[in-house]
């Protein structure tokens, strides 16, 4: 459906936070289905924001992640995500954000999820308002008058008695 698409990996490939024989495998699997002229792995890049600038659609399939601002950066500069349905990003997605949710345990999700976010192009930039400097400050002002009312915080957007 892509013929002329790249998969670029930015991040490292360290032997202390990632297994070898899974990067090897990986390797030879590419090879097995041909694919590996279509793949990139750039390594550490000091320019994150480059990076997602220059993609057409930003893929961040984490499976544990507190907030992940990646996705985040990728909205802010008009690019599509895809991403798994933890952290910030179905937060994202419920906020009208270009954010395609995805199984990381499913390959073919994933997938789906991509050619979705293809689709879809060069977006309009989209601000979280809560994470502008203005919306951050009226955020922490809120939190603190809550807790001062004796609420307790449950995560950064919400509070419960």
């Amino acid at each position: 459906e892509f013929p002329r698409a790249r998969l670029v990996f930015v991040g490292g490939t360290n032997e202390a936070i990632v297994n070898q024989a899974f990067v090897h495998d990986l390797h030879a699997r590419m090879r097995t289905l041909g694919v590996e002229a279509h793949v990139v792995f750039a390594g550490p890049m000091p320019n994150t924001q480059a990076a997602i600038a220059a993609a057409d659609v930003v893929v961040y399939p984490s499976r544990c992640e507190s907030f992940g601002l990646v996705p985040v950066e990728a909205c802010a500069v008009g690019r599509p995500v895809v991403a798994c349905r933890v952290g910030f990003a179905p937060h994202l997605a419920a906020m009208g954000a270009p954010v395609e949710l995805a199984d990381p345990a499913t390959p073919a999700s994933l997938a789906k999820a991509m050619v979705a976010a293809a689709g879809r192009g060069r977006v309009p930039p989209f601000t979280v308002p809560e994470l502008t400097p203005a919306g951050a400050a009226q955020e922490l002002e809120l939190l603190l008058v809550q807790a001062a009312n004796g609420a307790r915080a449950t995560s950064r957007f919400s509070i419960t008695r």
